[in-house]
């Protein structure tokens, strides 16, 4: 007797435990018109987020100061605005002249000259003062270039939020 509920028992359990996943939340069987319903629910969680987060702007910002929360977005647009300079020196010449990747920068084209007259000059300190000159002019150009770009960045953000 016992053989026999075991083997139309075994079908039995099956039909037992899809009846446990449809009551357990946590199951991993999903029903079968979820693929339906799935974008649906999704979206709607999208709209409930935005309406949470734009009461969340009112409630911190009021209702004048929501208006003007900038969306992250625009940042890459504010981005734009500021011209990179151009890279004078190809990745294979930096490559041949064996630059240190942390030194292929905007400069790397005055670098090159500069370590090849270090090497002949076995790095004597008064040798190779004008390319040395150079070479610091250009890494402090780009570091001014850099600090009033962050420093502009950071005043609109201070506009944005008054």
């Amino acid at each position: 007797a016992r053989m026999s509920t075991s083997s139309t028992g075994s079908s039995g359990k099956h039909k037992k435990s899809d009846k446990k996943s449809d009551k357990d939340p946590h199951s991993q069987a999903k029903p079968a018109n979820s693929e339906n319903d799935g974008g649906g629910k999704d979206e709607q969680r999208r709209n409930e987020r935005e309406q949470a987060l734009a009461a969340a702007e009112i409630a911190t910002f009021g209702k004048e100061g929501a208006e003007r929360v900038v969306p992250a977005s625009s940042y890459k647009s504010r981005m734009a605005e500021f011209q990179e300079p151009e890279m004078k020196a190809s990745a294979k010449e930096m490559a041949e002249a064996r630059l240190p990747l942390r030194y292929r920068d905007y400069c790397a084209h005055m670098l090159i000259p500069l370590n090849k007259c270090r090497h002949k000059t076995m790095y004597l300190p008064w040798k190779c003062e004008e390319e040395r000159h150079a070479y610091e002019k250009c890494e402090y150009e780009d570091f001014m270039r850099r600090s009033k770009m962050l420093a502009q960045i950071k005043q609109q953000q201070e506009e944005d939020k008054h």
